[in-house]
């Protein structure tokens, strides 16, 4: 696993001249990044489940990778660039996001219970069935998002703010303490 992740790192950074393209259409991965990324995401043993460190993807380009299912429990993905990945059914729990860009990425059904998100970007995201159960949400902006059915149980630091513009339907779960403060009638 650390050979595969340091080859990731070595070429998958997010660097400036990732920054210049970042406006031009999303390349595909390459092939060798993503045979690599599929092999880390099959691994049996996780963070606190047979590993005892994290895999540290972070501050990686892996927009548009094809993470489907992977197993990432507890992974650190802080400010890696995964816009318009396929990350249906991920396992995401007790991962770290901070400052995470998923923008327009297919997160439906991803397990993401107790992740840290502080700062994360999910504008636009596909969050069908996703689990955030006692997720860290802080400052994560949601606009646009799909979260149609998603758990947001127990999560922490979601406000109104946060999912105004987004778009969720009466399975659509809140914390207790949001729904407290539902906004008038008329408001979204």
């Amino acid at each position: 696993m650390d050979i595969l992740v340091t080859y990731v790192r070595e070429y998958a950074p997010w660097n400036r001249r990732s920054l210049a393209q970042a406006d031009q259409p999303l390349p595909k991965l390459a092939a060798d990044l993503q045979a690599a990324l599929t092999v880390l995401g099959r691994r049996t043993r996780t963070y606190n489940n047979g590993e005892s460190q994290r895999l540290d993807l972070r501050n990686l380009d892996l927009r548009r990778a094809n993470l489907s299912g992977a197993h990432l429990e507890g992974a650190i993905l802080s400010g890696t660039h995964l816009e318009e990945a396929n990350l249906q059914g991920i396992h995401l729990e007790e991962a770290i996001l901070r400052a995470a860009h998923l923008e327009q990425a297919n997160l439906s059904g991803a397990f993401m219970q107790k992740a840290f998100l502080a700062g994360a970007r999910l504008d636009g995201a596909i969050l069908r069935e996703a689990h955030f159960e006692e997720a860290f949400v802080s400052d994560a902006r949601l606009d646009g998002a799909d979260l149609l059915g998603a758990n947001f149980s127990d999560a922490f630091g979601l406000t109104w703010d946060q999912i105004k513009t987004a778009k969720r339907d009466n399975r659509t779960r809140l914390p207790d303490d949001l729904k407290a403060q539902r906004p008038v009638s008329g408001a979204p």
